[in-house]
């Protein structure tokens, strides 16, 4: 950045130069000298400037070269005069060494500007050359003699020093070797006559092995003592092998296995005798252990419906068995006990527990059919009550009240019967939205801050209210435009004015021309056709829209000149206000399963792209991962265009809409009514039957009346 800065600096002062313009190119050097104060080309070009000398910047390339051709003429010129050659003799080593170095640097500058050197400067070279060979051969004359005398004592010494090394090493290899081959006596032997004063100065390396020669036999020594006290303790102490931790008995077996043969025969002898005479002790304890496992069980409790007396027996029966797990679990590891000994108790523990959780399933239903005031409670409870029907004694009883009808079939069963809703002023209005397509808005149901903010960017965002042109030029280059771009056919370009939506514009680019008319694309990206087509505006839009049939609209909407990330954003922003709306029923998307379904898609489309469809302008972009979304929600769209969600909310909402249903009970497990609500004498009620639902006052005793059925009264 900063190099094209400085170029761009120097490009305006030689315009300003060559322009004749001199007092603007000395404020521009000024200015500029302010900004950067260490700019020592531009100090130089402001001082030839003062000075009335023509300008550096100024320069033609054959001017420039021979500028530089006598700068470095004069610098050759001022290096050789400085000392004679004459001189060179006279001048200490290290100072005819920085000349030459001095006048190799100026021939590389020759070189480097293809500038040919002068013959002076060579023949200096030349002369420095010789005179330090010259200096280097004396000082060699006069050194050489003692230096091959002290070459030939140092290699007497060095082999006299190696043939002790070579001895020194020998050793040192055979006491390795018998380490490596667990020898003792040998590692003793070897020791005796390597770890000497003599050895460790013509083998400097050999005390490692001096060490670890005596740490190996100093282990191997105590590891034998240890073996010695614990097989034949002092004191004709009993030494009893199964009283030993575990890793002490495989210390001694390990011990025994890795020590020299010639130190384990007697205690080896010693331990297998041990561990004869404690396997023959530990299998006796082990069968008479067995045994005491494996006496009889005690008889099942028998189940008597009653489920407080039927949980006791059950968990009594398993306080009884469950020590039996812990005298298995208790049971030495050298025993090695079979899981097939417990097996039973294990097995008659789960039937128990299993059988204790049911009865306690069956008593939190009990407990939350008090506590239930609607059917999806109530369904809930029985859902989540499983586990009771494994309850033998009510087993029969849950098996069909489990089953419920869904709340849809039971409108369906009191519409057949004739009961209708005489004043359902809140039904009505929701069927108003859902069924005759009126606002999903109303004064009863306002939008939300949220919704209205959703929406704002529907109502006022130019990419969705304006039409551009894409061109894409021969090279690559894409633009929008707001204006149709200016066809030149007399000079074959193409002209126009970026629009300020267009991602790629700045105030450098703003005017753009393109080469090669017949290799130029136009074409109109507008989302205008569907903003016209949803016909929505900020003044209207909350007193008379109705999202779901704007979705629908969104949905079925084709048009060449509207991209469908465009459609995409609008049907994104739609699908937001419903799921943000706080009264779910005005919405009609319950009643929609393919709405629902489409959003699912939708949603999982947009999250495999990673695409933000929160922000308007998107399909402008023309990178590749934009333009492989734009075709993906393109054929998205194709493939389920021609889908009415109005129409499928008509027809679930319809006769759901008829009817109006109220949650008031249910039938207790003695067959009689549990009511929650306040009923007028006479009411009537709904209930299941084995054979349907059946209605009846509810201050009657209900005939037929399946235990735990949902009881129901029409409004």
């Amino acid at each position: 950045m900063a190099s094209r800065n400085k170029q761009s600096a120097e490009r305006k002062l030689r315009r300003l130069v060559l322009a004749g313009n001199l007092s603007a190119a000395e404020q521009f050097l000024i200015a500029h000298l302010r900004r950067n104060p260490n700019d020592a080309f531009m100090q130089s070009e402001l001082q030839r400037l003062l000075a009335g000398h023509k300008l550096r910047v100024t320069e033609s390339s054959g001017e420039r070269r021979r500028r530089l051709a006598d700068e470095l003429l004069r610098e050759c010129s001022h290096t050789l005069s400085a000392t004679p050659m004459a001189n060179l003799p006279t001048l200490p080593t290290a100072e005819l060494r920085h000349l030459r170095t001095q006048l190799r640097e100026l021939a590389q500058q020759f070189k480097a500007h293809r500038l040919p050197q002068p013959a002076a400067a060579t023949d200096y070279r030349a002369a420095i050359r010789r005179e330090l060979r010259q200096r280097t051969a004396e000082s060699w004359r006069r050194v050489a003699p003692k230096v091959a005398v002290a070459i030939v004592a140092c290699l007497l010494l060095y082999g006299a020093l190696l043939l002790c090394r070579s001895k020194s090493r020998q050793i040192e290899q055979e006491l390795l070797s018998a380490i490596t081959n667990n020898n003792p006596e040998r590692v003793e032997s070897a020791l005796q006559v390597l770890d000497t004063a003599f050895h460790r100065f013509v083998s400097p390396g050999v005390q490692q092995s001096i060490t670890r020669g005596n740490r190996w036999l100093t282990d191997i020594k105590s590891r034998h003592e240890y073996l010695q006290e614990q097989l034949f303790p002092p004191g004709e102490r009993a030494v009893h092998v199964t009283a030993m931790p575990v890793s002490e008995r495989a210390r001694i077996e390990r011990e025994l296995n890795t020590l020299p043969p010639s130190m384990t025969g007697r205690l080896k002898a010693r331990w297998n005798e041990l561990c004869e005479m404690e396997h023959l002790a530990l299998l006796q304890q082990k069968l008479d252990y067995i045994n005491h496992l494996q006496r009889p069980l005690p008889p099942r409790p028998t189940l008597s419906g009653n489920a407080e007396n039927d949980l006791a027996a059950c968990r009594g029966q398993i306080d009884e068995l469950r020590p039996r797990l812990g005298e298995f679990a208790a049971a030495p590891d050298s025993y090695e006990l079979s899981e097939t000994i417990i097996a039973p108790v294990r097995e008659r523990l789960s039937e128990l527990q299993t059988t204790a959780n049911a009865i306690r399933a069956y008593q939190l239903l009990r407990e939350e059919m008090m506590r239930c005031r609607s059917y999806s409670a109530h369904i809930a409870a029985l859902q989540r009550a499983g586990q009771a029907a494994t309850y033998t004694p009510v087993a029969g009883m849950l098996s069909i009240t489990s089953q419920l009808p869904p709340e849809n079939e039971i409108k369906s069963a009191l519409m057949k019967s004739g009961y209708t809703e005489p004043d359902r002023t809140e039904l009505q209005a929701i069927a108003a939205t859902l069924v005759k397509g009126k606002p999903t808005f109303t004064a009863t149901y306002p939008a939300t801050a949220e919704q209205v903010h959703l929406l704002e960017d529907l109502f006022t965002a130019p990419s969705l209210h304006r039409r551009l042109y894409r061109v894409t030029g021969a090279d690559g280059i894409t633009a929008y435009t707001e204006q149709p771009p200016r066809i030149d056919y007399s000079d074959n370009r193409v002209y126009l004015t970026r629009s300020d939506l267009d991602p790629e514009q700045n105030m450098d680019n703003r005017h753009l021309t393109l080469e090669h008319i017949d290799k130029v694309q136009i074409r109109v990206l507008s989302a205008v056709p569907l903003m016209q087509h949803l016909g929505i505006s900020r003044q209207n839009f909350f007193q008379q829209a109705n999202i779901a049939n704007l979705l629908s609209k969104v949905l079925n909407f084709a048009h060449e000149d509207c991209p469908a990330l465009a459609q995409a954003y609008v049907y994104y922003t739609l699908l937001s206000v419903l799921d943000r709306h706080p009264h779910q029923h005005m919405t009609g998307i319950r009643h929609c399963p393919t709405m629902r379904r489409h959003a699912a898609d939708f949603t999982r489309l947009a999250r495999r792209h990673n695409l933000q469809l929160n922000r308007p302008g998107a399909w402008l972009s023309t990178s590749p991962a934009i333009c492989r979304a734009e075709t993906d929600f393109r054929n998205w769209f194709k493939a389920h265009a021609g889908f009415d969600y109005c129409a499928e909310i008509r027809q679930n909402f319809g006769p759901l809409g008829r009817v109006g249903l109220q949650y008031s009970g249910y039938i207790a497990e003695n067959g009689q009514p549990v009511i929650f609500r306040e009923l007028p004498a006479g009411k009537v009620i709904w209930y299941l039957t084995a054979e349907g639902f059946r209605s009846a006052p509810f201050d009657t005793a209900p005939a037929g009346a399946l235990p735990y059925s949902p009881i129901f009264n029409a409004l």
